[in-house]
């Protein structure tokens, strides 16, 4: 009698077994705490946006490499000054006088390459290297809380003339003068300034379409 009741008990837990599924959740499918969520594939033609994060110190030497090829001493004949081709309006609004501003301007100096070609030089002991690395860093927050913050708030993460538009794009495009990216972003693009070396705050915003800050 007891082997009996032995096999009845067996065969009960047997069925049990069987009429309980694993739980082994299926593909696609994210389970937590209030529901299940099926996951959507992405479609074959879905293209996905890669984006680039870079540090503010390698912003700024972007910057340095496309303004003056690095250089500290380096002029313009629109006597812009130095590593960040620093502009007369903004060096005023920096701290600088008018009379320190003519004391740099009169000792630019012009020499010629092999080619032909003008290079522009000043004494960067008016603007030593430490002076210029503050303006940049000054000049970009500037930039980012007054003349562009809502532009920023407004337009970074959308798309303009096929262009994403994000912060250090428009932050990038600045150094061309930060009216002219207004006025960029306000035309949806019309309005694109073109300067004499043939640079665009279209072709700036779109240099840095896919990256962010990190």
């Amino acid at each position: 009698m007891a082997r009996f009741i032995k096999y009845l008990l067996a065969c009960v837990v047997v069925c049990i077994c069987v009429s309980i599924p694993f739980l082994t959740p299926t593909p696609n499918v994210i389970i937590n705490q209030d529901h299940i969520v099926d996951i959507p594939k992405p479609s074959a033609n879905q293209k996905v946006r890669k984006i680039r994060y870079i540090s503010r110190n390698t912003f700024y030497a972007h910057i340095a490499k496309t303004e003056s090829k690095g250089s500290y001493d380096v002029a313009n004949r629109s006597q812009l000054l130095g590593k960040y081709q620093a502009g007369k309006h903004a060096l005023l609004e920096f701290g600088y006088s008018a009379n320190k501003l003519e004391q740099i301007y009169a000792t630019i100096d012009t020499t010629y390459t092999k080619s032909g070609r003008p290079r522009y030089s000043f004494d960067s002991s008016l603007f030593p290297p430490a002076e210029q690395e503050r303006f940049i860093r000054w000049y970009m927050q500037q930039m980012e809380t007054k003349h562009l913050r809502t532009y920023i708030q407004k337009y970074a993460g959308k798309k303009i003339k096929n262009i994403y538009i994000t912060k250090p794009g428009i932050l990038y495009a600045s150094m061309m003068g930060y009216a002219h990216v207004q006025r960029f972003l306000d035309s949806g693009g019309k309005k694109n300034y073109y300067a004499g070396s043939g640079k665009s705050i279209g072709a700036r915003l779109q240099k840095y379409q896919h990256t962010e800050f990190n």
